[in-house]
This record gives C-alpha cells, sequence and structure tokens, in this order.
C-alpha cells in the first residue's frame, strides 16, 4: 500500500474546494472524523478515507482584523474575520468568515460553506443572515 504524498493530498483537497465541496477524512478503525488532511489517521491503524463534509458548521470563536497587513489578504477588505468553526462532523478548523456586518457574528452561530474567488482559502458564512 502506498502513502499519499503531502502534494497529492492538497491536490485531492484543493481541487475538490475549488469545485464547493468540503471533504474532510475519516478513520477506517473508528468512524472519528479528522482535520488537518494527512496520510494516516490519528485514532487507529487501519487509514483513512476520505468522505464529502456537509458543509456545514458552528461558530467557535472568532477574531476580527479591521487592518490587514499581509500582502496576501490585499484583495479582502477590512473588516477580515478569522475563525475556527466546528463542522457538523466534528473537527475543528480555521477559515475566514465572509459577513458583511461582524458586529452580528456570535459563538455558537450556524455557518456554511461558500465557494471563495481563492479556492485555497476556506470561508463560511452565517446561515440565518
Amino acid at each position: 500500500m502506498s502513502v499519499p504524498t503531502s502534494a497529492e493530498l492538497e491536490e485531492f483537497f484543493f481541487s475538490n474546494l475549488a469545485a464547493g465541496k468540503l471533504h474532510i477524512q475519516e478513520c477506517n478503525s473508528t468512524g472519528q472524523a479528522q482535520w488537518y488532511p494527512r496520510a494516516h489517521s490519528v485514532q487507529g491503524r487501519d487509514g483513512v478515507t476520505w468522505k464529502e463534509a456537509s458543509g456545514r458548521g458552528t461558530l467557535f470563536s472568532f477574531s476580527v482584523m479591521h487592518r490587514g497587513q499581509a500582502p496576501e489578504t490585499a484583495r479582502l477588505a477590512p473588516p477580515i474575520v478569522v475563525a475556527l468553526v466546528e463542522l457538523s462532523e466534528g473537527p475543528l478548523l480555521a477559515a475566514r468568515i465572509e459577513s458583511e456586518d461582524p458586529t452580528n457574528l456570535y459563538v455558537g452561530m450556524e455557518l456554511r460553506l461558500c465557494v471563495d474567488a481563492d479556492p485555497t482559502l476556506l470561508v463560511f458564512s452565517p446561515m440565518e443572515l
């Protein structure tokens, strides 16, 4: 059995993300979802299988940046919301939250995956706004 390289894992993940599909890995032994993508399971010895996630989660924690410094974020107009999102499947992941008014965000808010112009960014938006 060959072990996938990080480049192969990234290619699978980001090509699906560009198509609007979020994939996470599930342990073949325990059925638990894991994040971030890797060549092995962190819970068992039977490897992992890619599963399409629901694209839904809840806002676990967030920070609002009112001034961007990095050239990579130059296309994003402040404020930029960076967050931890707890997926419905369990894992926490870092993402950007797309919201016209960050003052309406709150911990526990239901979120959904958005397709961003940059397919390397995980972006969520509130389901209720």
